[in-house]
């Protein structure tokens, strides 16, 4: 499935391309968004994406919003929050890992033939020797 440029399906509101967090924190991520009245919407998936497929799919939602599957690896800790009905998406990964670091896209599935809509987010995670560090700083910074 290749994307269609110029498509009216597109997000309203999206997050910040560039994401940080703390090992062992919480990563929300949210979109808002607008459907073109002649598409076919079949659900949102979350995962990596390249030449216009999911390569691999961290968990993926129906247009109903039931989850029907997750990456073993993110089972229990990635889950669903949003709400279709309000046309709003809402992903939250608990207990971030240091292997979670690199790409989410999340992709709006308008059905076999027009594809997806994706947005991508990188994830940077920091450990937790390195937040200890900065919260350090920031103390000090107010103390002077």
């Amino acid at each position: 499935m290749i994307p269609v440029a110029d498509a009216a399906t597109q997000y309203i509101i999206k997050p910040h391309p560039l994401q940080n967090v703390t090992e062992g924190g919480e990563l929300h991520l949210k979109w808002t968004y607008e459907l073109d009245s002649s598409d076919v919407f079949e659900g949102v998936s979350l995962g990596t994406y390249l030449g216009g497929v999911f390569k691999v799919t961290y968990i993926e939602v129906d247009r109903t919003g039931t989850v029907l599957n997750t990456l073993p690896s993110f089972d229990g800790r990635l889950t669903w929050r949003g709400d279709l009905s309000q046309k709003k998406i809402e992903f939250v990964l608990n207990t971030v890992k240091e292997s979670d670091a690199g790409e989410f896209t999340c992709g709006i599935n308008r059905g076999f033939f027009k594809g997806f809509v994706p947005n991508r987010v990188t994830l940077d995670v920091y450990g937790k020797s390195i937040s200890i560090f900065f919260q350090y700083c920031r103390s000090s910074q107010n103390r002077l």
